[in-house]
């Protein structure tokens, strides 16, 4: 749920997670994708709460930057 919330606006951005989670225009979108994938998870039979994904996005608001292979693969 985590990855597919920032992996990508973190290398679209070339960003590192703590920065787009201390953002205040990208955390919406953040968990706007955790909401979506839980609701993906839901159609597949894996159930994922509301609560499942306040809980995720305050465990990833909590982690410290992440730079994630996508930005370093090609600098």
């Amino acid at each position: 749920m985590i990855n597919n919330a920032v992996n990508a606006i973190c290398a679209l951005l070339e960003k590192k997670t703590g920065e787009i989670m201390h953002n205040e225009k990208l955390t919406p979108i953040v968990l706007g994708l955790m909401s979506e994938t839980a609701m993906a998870a839901k159609t597949a039979g894996i159930n994922m709460s509301e609560e499942d994904v306040r809980e995720m996005f305050e465990l990833i608001s909590k982690f410290d930057s992440i730079k994630f292979i996508f930005l370093t693969a090609f600098n």
